[in-house]
């Protein structure tokens, strides 16, 4: 499948080809009296580009199709927490195989996808590619903090401009275009394998009433440790739910009108992520202080 960093490997090990030297002994038929034991020597003198080698077993073979992502992990400084690679081969299958697949430890703060709950480092996927498909993505951070997750390269038909590649943050219900731009999260400490996935379409595009902007929802401080949130459009707030800069779900509190009022004791005066689900199951996401 290659390397799990881009460029680092082609896909090909050069190998010798091995063979057997049959020695003549002593028969009835040819009688012909072979040594017990001999040495057999060759050297680089019969070695020539000009030399037969069709009787060999194995020929060179042309490559299969493939096509390949490179995702980083990158800390807040951007210093590179770990590479991986996820691609499609035409003798790849969804299972974990052998020849395609690489596991790895869930040992520092990575990235890394999943097949059945185990971690791999390079994963192929069969063919044909399809945009319906999802690939979870898990993440180990050894200390909390602010994170991105970034497109290193990529090769085959993801070359190409029109076919976008999408991380899925499940958290904060958003459907991000990698290929424009690496994502910017914070995770709180600890082992997360159901926040993330990598989709090759935006959901959020198949709705059928207009997509609103995070623009129009607002969040509003008011006296006594209340907010409130005030979406524009037909819509009604079906949900809000707060979440701590650590990736911490603080209320999940329900909603029925254009405006609701909460009292949130919690906050303190602390930033927070408010993600509101609409009527028609929208989410939108602001980043707000409680003041």
């Amino acid at each position: 499948m290659g390397s799990s960093t881009p460029g680092g490997f082609n896909g090909y090990i050069g190998a010798g080809q091995s063979f057997m030297v049959n020695m003549l002994e002593t028969t009835p038929s040819n009688n012909t009296a072979g040594p017990a034991t001999e040495n057999v020597l060759f050297t680089n003198a019969m070695r020539n580009v000009v030399n037969d080698n069709s009787q060999f077993f194995r020929t060179s073979e042309e490559p299969g199709e493939k096509h390949k992502i490179w995702l980083n992990l990158y800390s807040a400084n951007y210093d590179i927490m770990n590479t991986i690679l996820v691609g499609y081969a035409s003798e790849a299958t969804m299972q974990k195989d052998r020849l395609f697949d690489a596991v790895t430890p869930a040992d520092k703060t990575k990235i890394y996808s999943l097949i059945d709950e185990e971690f791999f480092i390079i994963q192929g996927r069969a063919l044909p590619f399809t945009t319906d498909d999802r690939i979870p993505l898990g993440l180990n951070v050894e200390s909390a903090g602010n994170f991105y997750i970034a497109l290193a390269d990529v090769e085959g038909l993801f070359e190409a401009t029109t076919q976008k590649i999408y991380l899925k943050d499940n958290l904060l219900g958003l459907t991000y275009n990698l290929s424009e731009a690496p994502y910017e999260f914070t995770s709180a400490l600890g082992q997360f394998n159901d926040r993330f996935e990598l989709v090759f379409r935006n959901e959020s595009l198949s709705v059928n009433d207009p997509v609103l902007s995070n623009n129009a929802l607002s969040v509003i401080n008011l006296p006594e440790g209340s907010v409130k949130f005030k979406v524009e459009g037909q819509h009604l707030i079906s949900k809000v739910e707060i979440i701590d800069l650590l990736g911490r779900v603080l209320y999940q509190l329900e909603g029925s009108h254009k405006e609701e009022i909460y009292f949130l004791p919690q906050l303190n005066q602390s930033a927070y992520i408010a993600k509101v689900t609409l009527s028609n199951g929208q989410i939108l996401v602001k980043k707000a202080i409680k003041n």
